[in-house]
């Protein structure tokens, strides 16, 4: 399978120190869509166009800016709306050693209690994630588990190599 990337060609960009904004101003300022290859503005409907028939979209974004996370959840509907239950949601704010907890909330099998007190979701979780979530579990999408657990980036922080890392991390 040959895989298209994307993140040279569509990036979002909420700009940080540019014309006196502060990353504080940008938290809530609206989302630009922007075209990496000529740097012209997008509107939704353009930015699904451009993505469409790649295999992997990268999204960026300010982890406290919720105009981001609005844009988050439009972008997922959008290709939702387009390819059904094709996609696949990788998030980042999950570790991937909560995969299985994430696994049996989306699946019904725990309470979403339970499921918020086993996987570590960061504080802003229930405005700026959760819709993401809820939208992948009414739809039957799979959500991946993407970052690295908090304890081996710890024991890589602490060495400066993977010596400290765990043999079953």
């Amino acid at each position: 399978m040959r895989w298209k990337w994307i993140a040279p060609v569509l990036a979002l960009m909420i700009f940080d120190g540019i014309a006196g904004w502060t990353q504080a101003a940008a938290k809530e300022m609206p989302v630009q869509y922007i075209d990496a290859a000529d740097g012209k503005g997008m509107t939704l409907p353009q930015v699904l166009e451009a993505v469409d028939g790649r295999q992997v979209v990268y999204f960026g974004e300010y982890h406290d800016s919720q105009p981001a996370h609005d844009a988050e959840l439009a972008v997922l509907q959008g290709l939702y709306a387009r390819h059904g239950s094709k996609l696949v949601l990788s998030m980042e704010m999950f570790e991937r050693d909560v995969q299985g907890v994430l696994d049996d909330y989306l699946s019904g099998r725990i309470s979403e209690e339970a499921f918020l007190a086993a996987s570590r979701p960061w504080e802003n979780y229930e405005q700026a994630y959760r819709p993401l979530v809820e939208f992948a579990k009414a739809h039957h999408l799979p959500v991946l588990a993407a970052n690295i657990p908090r304890r081996m980036a710890a024991a890589v922080a602490k060495t400066g190599d993977f010596s400290g890392v765990a043999p079953e991390d």
